[in-house]
């Protein structure tokens, strides 16, 4: 399966392993494709690349958002090639909405 990860963070990038390891095609949704952490993620496995956000999108058949709920939405927003994909939820900062003292 191609499977979009939008950004390569800590639940992204584990992710993104997890998937590459299952023989997946990973096509990481970055700003920056040259930062430390990218280059950790597309060393790890022939599996995961990266590229620009839209372009992982359009490559994709499953798209999983590893981003704030914001950050999630402009996304969205600006790139349609979201319609008829198959998006994966996965916001790790919940802890706002559900922790307010956090």
């Amino acid at each position: 399966m191609k499977i979009a990860v939008m950004v390569a963070g800590n639940v992204g990038g584990a992710l993104a392993k997890g998937f590459a390891k299952a023989n997946h095609k990973v096509f990481l949704g970055v700003r920056i494709a040259n930062s430390d952490e990218v280059k950790s993620l597309t060393s790890f496995s022939s599996n995961i690349s990266a590229h620009q956000i839209s372009e992982a999108i359009k490559s994709a058949e499953v798209v999983l958002f590893a981003t704030p709920p914001d950050a999630a939405i402009e996304i969205a927003k600006q790139n349609s090639a979201l319609k008829n994909k198959i998006i994966i939820d996965s916001p790790n900062s919940f802890s706002k909405y559900l922790c307010p003292k956090y």
